[in-house]
């Protein structure tokens, strides 16, 4: 037996289709906002689940992945799209900058200068080689974080530590990944969403470069005699003076050496059964 279906007016239906409407762009607001999931994820509690009941202690399991994954929203934007937006609008402002008038001009027609600053899209070459290097630097990104990870079991995940922001921007001033202005602002951009923290990275690099710096204008100078042929200092010959002294050739001769026996470093010589030294030779042949 068929149901009989309920006729809805369609002053009701219309309401019903605008606030299903209004419910869809709401989610698809929510779930490109990236403000809101760094809020979210920061503010989450770490809950402890009891794994088994012969364990008294109780494990973390936060840093667990769930599989399978989780069904998630795919974004609407590929990161081909975003790069190049982002580029489109760096451009922007690099022309803006350029061309701008100064502070005190054109206060008063802002709107023409907003229309003025319209850059062209960027070349499809130029789009690829930006998408090729974002994504190079970010896949060295990711090399350098798991580089800290050691290579353990599933089971093992709950004893090491789950990474946070700070672990990241200190990884990355120490690698030298990206450059110090980058680290910079992206460490005060977490420090307003995440609150302060005790991170020095942005300090240890101007240290380093400094030192760097240093170190280069020293070697300078000591670089640059590197390539200079050696200096090559006369001999000084005593033939370039025609006759020789005696005393000077004495001079410049080293003495002869002779080993001397045993016998004579204790200034005895035996003949015979007498024993006649070398003050006694000496006092014969003053006699002779």
């Amino acid at each position: 037996m068929a149901t009989r279906r309920v006729v809805v007016p369609a002053a009701l239906h219309a309401e019903l289709t605008e606030y299903t409407n209004l419910i869809r762009v709401i989610r698809t607001s929510r779930t490109l906002d990236l403000t809101t999931h760094l809020l979210e994820h920061a503010a989450q509690q770490r809950q402890q689940v009891d794994v088994g009941k012969g364990n008294r202690t109780s494990k973390e399991r936060d840093t667990w992945t769930p599989w399978p994954l989780i069904d998630f929203p795919v974004p609407e934007w590929s990161f081909e799209d975003e790069i190049r937006q982002l580029g489109e609008m760096v451009a922007r402002q690099i022309e803006g900058g350029e061309v701008g008038a100064k502070p005190g001009e054109g206060a008063d027609d802002g709107e023409d200068d907003d229309d003025d600053e319209d850059v062209d899209p960027l070349s499809p070459p130029a789009t690829k080689l930006l998408v090729e290097h974002a994504g190079s630097v970010l896949v060295h990104i990711l090399n350098v974080l798991v580089d800290q990870r050691p290579s353990t079991s599933g089971s093992m995940q709950n004893r090491l530590w789950a990474m946070d922001w700070e672990d990241v921007i200190s990884l990355l001033a120490v690698s030298g990944v990206v450059d110090r202005r980058v680290i910079t602002r992206a460490e005060k951009r977490l420090q307003r969403i995440y609150g302060p923290s005790n991170t020095r990275a942005a300090k240890r690099m101007c240290l380093v470069e400094s030192a760097r710096a240093k170190f280069l204008e020293a070697a300078a100078s000591a670089d640059d005699t590197l390539l200079e042929p050696p200096v090559q200092r006369p001999r000084i010959r005593l033939e370039q003076h025609g006759t020789k002294a005696s005393g000077d050739d004495t001079l410049l001769e080293f003495p002869a050496q002779r080993h001397r026996t045993r016998r004579e470093q204790h200034g005895t010589k035996r003949h015979g059964k007498r024993r006649v030294t070398s003050k006694t030779i000496i006092e014969t042949d003053s006699d002779r």
